[in-house]
């Protein structure tokens, strides 16, 4: 019931999703990009995580989130989610998102008749490249719609 329609977040930015902790810029490729980090405590002090081992193996590792949309969307429908996601957390969540060839801000276009390959192979290469540089020893989480 509290949740924000994108439409309503959009007309409180100027007609823009608001992006929490990101960074948004296009690509050479054509393809726009959005990344940045949410939850946990800005403050880093303490980092009290309610007296459990801090040697519990790969649940303590850095997480990051790969964030896709379907056909006919764009990146900017996952930025309510990550609103409402981030005071939820107890740690720090990278996040990436992505506009696929064709959509969003992004300026390229998918060679005809071959939308799926050519969308997996270009993902692959730009998400590889972007979650070497936010999170480079993180477990990566898919997310998509």
């Amino acid at each position: 019931a509290s949740h924000r329609s994108s439409e309503e977040s959009r007309s409180t930015t100027g007609g823009m999703a608001r992006w929490p902790g990101s960074l948004v810029r296009p690509l050479r490729s054509g393809l726009s990009i959005a990344r940045g980090s949410i939850g946990g405590s800005s403050g880093g002090g303490g980092g009290d995580s309610g007296g459990g081992d801090s040697d519990s193996g790969s649940g303590d590792a850095p997480v990051a989130l790969v964030l896709t949309h379907a056909l006919g969307f764009s990146k900017e429908c996952w930025a309510p989610v990550l609103e409402d996601l981030a005071p939820l957390l107890t740690r720090r969540v990278e996040w990436v998102a992505l506009d696929f060839s064709g959509h969003g801000a992004s300026t390229s276009s998918p060679p005809t008749g071959r939308w799926d390959e050519y969308h997996v192979a270009e993902a692959r290469k730009v998400l590889q490249s972007e979650l070497r540089a936010v999170a480079p020893a993180s477990r990566t989480v898919g997310v998509g719609h």
